[in-house]
């Protein structure tokens, strides 16, 4: 089997992504700047290679990327994670242009074999021709819902995700083996920043693990309202406020606004804070959303404030628990 390239896998037409901006640059055409294109390809950064579903036309970025190719980077740190070995059954839930079902397939080798899935026809189709252009015989590409799972091929001896994810599927579980592995980016509502989990499945149909790599509650200060949606303090109160939004509305040197709302049942939070000031506080609908968020950041204030690798997750057939520190100590439903 020959070695793959990421170049290989690239669509004519790409849009370069800016993580340090979060925004789209406009298209780039091999076709039509061919050495542009292909430093882009080669340089460590995400690829939006398909806007809206396909419907979107024309250079400007859509309004929803909807296929990309990931940066090599995350690609290897993903892949690292799952370590794939000689004639393992693998699952692959995004196939996207194929290129990471590739380098799983190529790690398998041929006793091995990579199930792949992909939900748009288009993208999967095109998918199935890289992989043979590849020479990739140990792969197959399925049009269909990832969050279901594949199980003709299983059971699988690991899980590997390529996109963000918020509820993790129990399917991935059930269709695996005692001991396998499952590698996602998985993160809550709250927060944009997910964390790259490793699950393992366990004898009892259930599958715990965490980050990959361990290492008056209303009454808040400006300062502490910036760690409510700060990276440690935003992560641990997503885990404890389920379908909660957080919007900063606006930030200043001596102020910070946020709205938080849920889509669940339209309640929605403002709060504002100044320097020297109490802080205003307006909610509407059914849950008190401020109130929730709150008590939960005083609850990460009481327990250390624990950073994002302290928490982990277990998922059984009837739902999933997040826990602090080890499985057995506390824990709630998600």
């Amino acid at each position: 089997m020959k070695r793959v390239h990421q170049r290989d896998f690239i669509p004519d037409v790409i849009w370069p992504f800016d993580t340090e901006t979060d925004t789209c640059g406009t298209a780039v055409d091999r076709k039509v700047t061919p050495g542009k294109w292909s430093e882009l390809v080669s340089a460590d950064i995400p690829l939006v290679t398909q806007w809206d579903d396909g419907a979107h036309t024309g250079p400007e970025p859509g309004s929803l990327a909807s296929s990309s190719a990931s940066m090599p980077g995350v690609v290897a740190t993903m892949l690292a994670a799952l370590a794939p070995r000689e004639g393992q059954a693998i699952l692959d839930i995004g196939t996207g242009t194929g290129y990471t079902a590739a380098l799983i397939a190529e790690a398998v080798g041929p006793a091995g074999f990579v199930t792949t899935l992909e939900v748009d026809p288009a993208v999967a189709a095109a998918a199935r021709s890289n992989l043979e252009r590849a020479g990739i015989a140990n792969a197959e590409v399925v049009t269909g819902d990832g969050f279901e799972g594949w199980a003709a091929r299983g059971p699988y001896d690991a899980v590997h995700v390529t996109c963000g994810i918020r509820r993790i599927s129990p399917a991935w579980v059930g269709q695996c083996r005692p001991g396998a592995r499952i590698v996602l980016p998985w993160g809550t509502d709250y927060t944009q920043h997910d964390r790259l989990l490793t699950l393992t499945v366990h004898g009892d149909g259930s599958a715990s693990g965490g980050e990959h790599g361990r290492r008056s509650d209303s009454d808040l200060t400006r300062s502490e309202a910036q760690e409510v949606i700060g990276h440690d303090g935003g992560f641990a109160v997503g885990l404890r406020v389920p379908d909660c939004f957080v919007d900063p509305a606006s930030t200043g040197e001596d102020a910070v606004a946020l709205w938080l709302y849920s889509t669940r049942d339209r309640s929605v939070a403002y709060a504002g804070f100044r320097d020297g000031h109490a802080p205003d506080i307006a909610e509407a609908g059914p849950r008190s959303l401020w109130t929730e968020a709150a008590h939960a950041r005083a609850w990460w204030v009481r327990h250390g404030r624990p950073g994002p690798e302290r928490f982990g997750l277990t998922v059984t057939a009837t739902g999933t628990r997040a826990w602090l520190d080890r499985p057995d100590g506390e824990s709630w439903a998600l």
